[in-house]
This record gives C-alpha cells, sequence and structure tokens, in this order.
C-alpha cells in the first residue's frame, strides 16, 4: 500500500480544497472550469503523457466530488461547469462506493515474476529444482520462465542467490481481500459490485489514483451554506487526526455551520454494553461464540461472501446508526453527517434511515482549510464526561476490550486484525471448530478504523 505522503495524496488534498473553495463562491459557477488549469499549468512537467491528460484527470476527480459514477455509457463531454448544473445538490451519491476513471489507469499487467539481467545462469540452478510446475527453463545461459506454467508461488524468487528475479504486482489488485478487482486484458481494471465490500484499500494501493471514492461534500456544502439544522456524529478515531483538544475540535467544527456535535464515543459505549448483554444471552443458549457488528466493510463480507457466518454475528447496530437514531427521535427533521476513515460507512449509511450524509478526514480536513478555521486558536475545555472506553473503538482490539469492560462474566475475545484472504480462510473455519473465544471481533483494516482508507495521517 502507498505512503500516504506521496504526490497523489497531496494532489487529491489539494483538488479538495480547491473544490470546497468553489462551492462556497455564490454565483460564479464558470469557477470550476478553472481548476484543472490552476492545478496544472503548461510549464511544469506532465506527470503521464502530457499536461492535457493531466488535467483532464482532474476533471474526472472532479465528478466523482460531484457525486458521479464513470460507467460505460459516460458521457465526457460536458464541461465540469454544465456537469455541476445537472448535479442534484440535494442528495447524496448512491451506491457503489467506488468508481474507476478508466483513462487514469494504467491497464498494469497481470500480476508476475520475472527474470531480471542479474542472472547468472548458476550450475546450482534452485530456481529451476524448487519450481512445482516446471515453469522456468534456460536460455542462452539464463533463466526464463514460462508465463502459462507459472502458478506465482514465489519459490523462484526466494531460492536465488543473487536476487535476480522480481515480483510484478498489479498494485490494486494485490490488496484486495475479495478477488474484486477485475483485469480487461488490454484495458483498465472494473470493480465487480457484487464481491466489494467497500474497504478502500485499492483506492490508497493504485499509484494513478484511477480508483476514486465517489464523495456527498457538494450537498452537505450546501447544507451547510443554507443554515440547516445538522449535527454531526464524529467517529472515535477522530483522535489524533487533528490537532488540538476534543473539546477544541468541536468549538471549530461549530464554527463550520454544524449545530451540534456528537462523539460516537459516546454511543459505542451504548453499542459495547449491548453487545455485552448479547453475548452472555447467547452463551446462556448454548452458541458457541459471537462476532462483532461495528465494521461496515466485515458486514459486506458476511453479506457477500460469508453468508453461512451470518447466525454468529451480533444483531447490535454500529456506533454510527446508534448515535444517528438517537438525534434523529431527539429530531426527525434534522440531517446527521458521519466523518470518519472509512468508505465503507457510506453503504452502511445507505441502508439506514438515520444517517443523511458521509465525509471522510481528508474531506472534514479540506473544509476546516477552506474556511482558514484554526483549531488551536480555540480555548480548550474539561470533557464532561469520561468517554476512554468508547474512543477504544478506534483501535484493533478496542472493541472486545469495551465488551470486556461491560460484561458480568469472564469473556475470551480472539481478533482479526484486517480482512485479508487468510483472515477469511480463519473465518470461514469457525463453522467447522469454534474460534478459542466467546467473542471474535473483526476490523477490516490493519491497525482497526484509525487506520482507514482515508485518514489524515
Amino acid at each position: 500500500m502507498l505512503n500516504l505522503n506521496n504526490h497523489y495524496t497531496y494532489l487529491k488534498k489539494e483538488l479538495l480544497w480547491r473544490f470546497i473553495n468553489f462551492l462556497y463562491r455564490d454565483g460564479k459557477r464558470s469557477a470550476i472550469n478553472r481548476i484543472p488549469y490552476e492545478m496544472i499549468s503548461t510549464t511544469e512537467n506532465s506527470r503521464r503523457c502530457c499536461v492535457y491528460k493531466d488535467r483532464e484527470m482532474i476533471k474526472f476527480r472532479l465528478l466523482a466530488q460531484m457525486g458521479y459514477r464513470f460507467t460505460d455509457d459516460f458521457d465526457e463531454s460536458y464541461t465540469l461547469q454544465e456537469y455541476y448544473d445537472r448535479t442534484d445538490k440535494t442528495k447524496a451519491a448512491d451506491l457503489p462506493v467506488l468508481t474507476v476513471i478508466k483513462a487514469a489507469c494504467s491497464s498494469c499487467r497481470k500480476s508476475q515474476y520475472h527474470v531480471t539481467e542479474l542472472c547468472k545462469g548458476c550450475l546450482a540452478r534452485p530456481c529451476q529444482s524448487l519450481c512445482p510446475r516446471d515453469a522456468m527453463t534456460m536460455k542462452s545461459g539464463r533463466a526464463v520462465i514460462d508465463l502459462d506454467k507459472c502458478i506465482n508461488c514465489g519459490k523462484c524468487k526466494t531460492s536465488c542467490p543473487y536476487g535476480a528475479i522480481v515480483y510484478t504486482p498489479v498494485p490494486c489488485e494485490e490488496v484486495c481481500p475479495v478477488g474484486a478487482i477485475e483485469q480487461n486484458d488490454g484495458s483498465s481494471i472494473a470493480i465487480s459490485n457484487e464481491k466489494c465490500i467497500s474497504c478502500g484499500k485499492c483506492t490508497r494501493s493504485c499509484p494513478f489514483g484511477a480508483i476514486v471514492e465517489r464523495s456527498h461534500i457538494l450537498p452537505l456544502v450546501k447544507s451547510l451554506k443554507e443554515k440547516d439544522d445538522m449535527t454531526l456524529l464524529l467517529a472515535p478515531s477522530i483522535v489524533n487526526q487533528l490537532p488540538g483538544t476534543m473539546s477544541q475540535i468541536k468549538s471549530a467544527l461549530s464554527d463550520l455551520g454544524f449545530t451540534a456535535i456528537y462523539e460516537l464515543a459516546e454511543s459505542a459505549q451504548i453499542v459495547a454494553e449491548s453487545e455485552s448483554d448479547e453475548l452472555l444471552e447467547r452463551k446462556s443458549e448454548g452458541h458457541s461464540f459471537m462476532t462483532t457488528s461495528c465494521c461496515p466493510a466485515y458486514m459486506e463480507t458476511i453479506e457477500k461472501h460469508i453468508p453461512e457466518l451470518k447466525p454468529f454475528v451480533s444483531h447490535t447496530d454500529s456506533p454510527m446508526v446508534t448515535g444517528g437514531k438517537i438525534i434523529k427521535e431527539e429530531n426527525r427533521h434534522k440531517k446527521t453527517v458521519f466523518a470518519g476513515p472509512c468508505m465503507a460507512k457510506k453503504v452502511e449509511a445507505f441502508n439506514s434511515e438515520y444517517i443523511d450524509y458521509v465525509i471522510n478526514f481528508e474531506e472534514l480536513g479540506a473544509l476546516l482549510m477552506s474556511r482558514e478555521i484554526e483549531i488551536n486558536d480555540y480555548p480548550h475545555k474539561e470533557e464532561e464526561c469520561d468517554l476512554t472506553v468508547g474512543l477504544g473503538f478506534a483501535t484493533s482490539g478496542g472493541v472486545a476490550k469495551a465488551v470486556e469492560h461491560y460484561s458480568s462474566e469472564p469473556i475470551r475475545s480472539v481478533s482479526i486484525d484486517g480482512i485479508t484472504g487468510k483472515s477469511m480462510n480463519l473465518l470461514r473455519s469457525f463453522l467447522k471448530r469454534a474460534p478459542g473465544g466467546d467473542l471474535v471481533e473483526v476490523m477490516a483494516c490493519e491497525g482497526g478504523c484509525e487506520k482507514g482508507p482515508c485518514t489524515l495521517c
């Protein structure tokens, strides 16, 4: 996976900032047409073949921020202003969450091993003797891999004493835990919506930024400008994402225009207590184990790939839905906005009546920057209640610890830190052999939510 500090992430943040600035310019709709030219000048070195393609890719990323999806029949002929005028600015983008900019895709070759010029054609030839499919032959004193026979086991690479064999992956395909990335020969990749769990790992792994998230930022800014009654629901993983204390962050976000700020660490504690009660009830009924239900990418994994595990998943709503329900029951006309590091929350929100918009931490940071709001300028206030247990939901193992905290009986927990092919096989194995614990906590992102695909740091 790409490091967060790279040219693409800088470009993405700048683009967000410029787009939000545009949204706050009343009556200057044509200004959006200038953004690609302001970001990519004719005097700078192009990132791809030419500055004109670079500008076109900026255009597509702006369209994704407007909520557009790039299907095979997508009409590219309109200007950015025309697209903007055609957008329904009162509705959040529907599903799927992700879309592919085909022209940005590098059409990577199939993941494969190949022999470099460092090969010495040695006498030992461990690469050849260890290959299980006889895919390695020697030609002109150098090893050659028959790609039709090769199964990408990697034994040749690890055995070569000269390091002459290298592995060339397809980055997005490599990180997808559910095989949702499909390669079209000589063309761009496609995402299978029947398989995709919206974990967002592919968006961070693609070096060309060809896979993008469809944003809710446009209708959100419209609501902020119109001073709609809105509550911002802050994910527990907000800690360490922004400077300052929580009280300073809440004051700064209130000045963005949100009517109220609700810390989901509060509803996380409600969820932990509910899951604790549910687990003890299941144990009393003879059930062998229960898994958590807070991670939407995990819930998508169960729904699409391991439906046999459904009976073992907690019925308790996630902190986001629980918090949204609390707000909507107080005032059903109030709009609710979830802010967190997760793309899959858009899937959960789409299927819930309690959440109107979902934005990520990158978008939240761009909103603050565009309004020139400095969090550290606000005075610190002492917190009224201790939300330490709920804040633990942001890290791997934190949900299990919270459930244990509220349990009246000892609980043995198992933590699955990240959805991968290996961890999915482990989950499937629980159908035949119960895990070594009563509670199985599952996080799609390694390290937990604080390591999600849309974090600031």
